[in-house]
């Protein structure tokens, strides 16, 4: 085998445990590595013993051979799953996988890379996580004095908005990005009532927090849909710029909306939905005064079916969405913003 192979096993001898990284796909997977300790050394065809150590194939011993499979040593900070990647000493796609997973085995969901934080979607709600006393425990701390969290990101950006020698300076922007069901919608929520909750005394924040985060159903209604991934899937993008008063207090917002997916108003995919405020709209008005009105002053039937732009996908429920209840929450939201009962209507 090649000399390449001698060095790296070479360099093992000196420590106690030996582990290198087993692709079961042989890298034709992405982030598939897995840690395995080494048993043997080669025989003479390049074949070793090793003993998978990752969950997925737990104290499996399996024969590889050296020539036809990609190897690299891994360092045993590699196998901690530490909360930033900068601070593995053998940094490569197959550590920075592996740390993702096994942090995200442990319910822990964020991991820094420098100032840049990854966050995968547990596709459920901690309370504790999420909770206003967690938030309170955030608040002034440095990076790295306090495990990983969207409330660090926020906390950097509004500490370096005050910190700031000029105007142009002091201005922050914190970018969120990924595919769809990522959890970005999540995390604009999570910073802004971060925010909220800090640069406010307990007396203001309740009502700040509600004008500030009550905008969030209304953008939902009109620019989200459920998609074959998400059932609440954002179709457009959103700059969000939140103003704060001299002395760092939040003062307002304004929100600009751009790329709208406008053509799945015409045509959703199959088992898709238009978006949520078509369904909103003909299913909120339940009781027999508010029919007349949907019937007499809006000159709508009620019926999804007879609408060929919310029929034509066949689907036009969401599992645990109750578009009634939904609707009820759009109408308060636009209440909440400052709406008059003729805007709402216009609407």
């Amino acid at each position: 085998f090649s000399q390449f192979y001698e060095k790296l096993f070479a360099e093992m001898e000196t420590v106690d445990e030996r582990y290198i990284w087993y692709s079961p796909s042989n890298r034709n997977e992405i982030g598939d590595c897995v840690p395995a300790k080494v048993l043997s050394t080669p025989d003479s065809e390049g074949f070793i013993t090793v003993e998978i150590i990752d969950q997925y194939g737990d104290g499996e011993r399996i024969s590889i051979n050296v020539n036809d499979n990609p190897l690299s040593y891994v360092k045993k900070l590699s196998l901690k799953g530490v909360p930033d990647i900068l601070l593995l000493d053998d940094f490569s796609e197959d550590s920075l996988m592996y740390t993702l997973r096994k942090r995200f085995e442990d319910r822990k969901i964020y991991t820094f890379v420098g100032p840049i934080l990854i966050s995968l979607n547990p596709y459920e709600w901690d309370d504790e996580r999420n909770s206003t006393d967690m938030m309170m425990k955030y608040k002034g701390r440095e990076q790295g004095q306090m495990p990983p969290h969207v409330f660090v990101t926020a906390d950097n950006a509004y500490r370096d908005l005050l910190n700031g020698k000029s105007d142009r300076e002091r201005d922050q922007s914190i970018i969120i990005s990924g595919e769809s069901g990522a959890g970005k919608t999540e995390a604009v929520k999570l910073i802004m009532r971060y925010l909220t909750r800090i640069t406010n005394s307990t007396s203001e924040v309740g009502s700040l927090e509600q004008r500030v985060l009550g905008t969030n159903p209304l953008l939902e209604a009109f620019g989200n849909a459920k998609t074959l991934r998400n059932d609440n899937s954002s179709r457009f993008g959103k700059f969000i710029e939140i103003q704060f008063s001299k002395d760092g207090k939040i003062s307002g917002a304004m929100i600009q909306n751009y790329l709208l997916e406008k053509v799945r108003i015409v045509h959703p995919n199959e088992d898709e939905r238009n978006y949520h405020i078509f369904y909103q709209l003909l299913r909120g008005f339940d009781d027999e005064e508010d029919s007349e009105f949907l019937h007499n002053v809006l000159k709508l039937t009620g019926n999804i079916e007879d609408y060929h732009y919310l029929a034509q996908s066949e689907c036009d429920t969401v599992d645990g969405m109750d578009d009634t209840e939904w609707f009820h929450t759009t109408q308060d939201c636009m209440t909440l913003i400052g709406l008059t009962e003729e805007e709402v209507l216009k609407i």
